[in-house]
């Protein structure tokens, strides 16, 4: 089977929209009055994680 390399995602690409499609869900649960530990709950990430998005939303 041939691949065309015009209509391969790279995983770099992808990974790099599903992580900003995360901070963006994460910000949005934030700013609709969600609790840090909900957020937690509800991304399955950690919460380190979840407060370095949060503060790096605060401080722009």
């Amino acid at each position: 089977m041939k691949i065309d390399a015009d209509t391969v995602t790279p995983v770099r690409t992808s990974s790099k929209k599903l992580r900003d499609l995360r901070k963006k869900q994460i910000i949005n649960l934030y700013t609709s009055g969600v609790t840090i530990e909900e957020i937690i709950t509800q991304s399955d990430l950690s919460e380190e994680q979840v407060n370095e998005i949060i503060a790096e939303y605060v401080a722009h």
